[in-house]
Order: C-alpha cells, then sequence, then structure tokens
C-alpha cells in the first residue's frame, strides 16, 4: 500500500493541486492510493457507478462511448 508522502509527491506535480492548503492536500492524499494499471485495461464502463476519482499521472486514457445510430465510438 502506498504511504500518504507517496502519495503526495504524486500529486505535487499535478498543477491544479498545487494549490490547495498543506492541510488538505494531506488529507487528500490519506484517502488515496496510487494505482498502476496496464495497457488495455478497463478502468471503468459507461453508465458504472463509482466512489473513486481517477487521476492519471502519467501515460494516457482511452474513451469510447456507445452513440445513438452509430455504436460505440
Amino acid at each position: 500500500m502506498d504511504s500518504t508522502e507517496e502519495v503526495l509527491e504524486a500529486l505535487r506535480k499535478i498543477p491544479w493541486f498545487q494549490e490547495l492548503k498543506e492541510g488538505h492536500m494531506r488529507k487528500f492524499a490519506s484517502i488515496s492510493k496510487i494505482r498502476p494499471m496496464k495497457a488495455g485495461e478497463v478502468i471503468f464502463r459507461e453508465g458504472d457507478t463509482h466512489e473513486s476519482v481517477y487521476i492519471v499521472i502519467e501515460g494516457r486514457v482511452g474513451l469510447e462511448m456507445f452513440v445513438p445510430h452509430r455504436g460505440k465510438v
């Protein structure tokens, strides 16, 4: 499991987290974890419900959605 310090280090590299006060940053880090993903792994599917927020630190994410009369795009 990731330590709060490891998560803090990763979050501090993201510009929109740099504006948070230290206490807020630490709170966010304390309830966060770093989750490495494999290429092609599905994070979630359209219509799924989640209680999580995913922040991509490195790499890229592809989006696939269903469009009426066109199918998956």
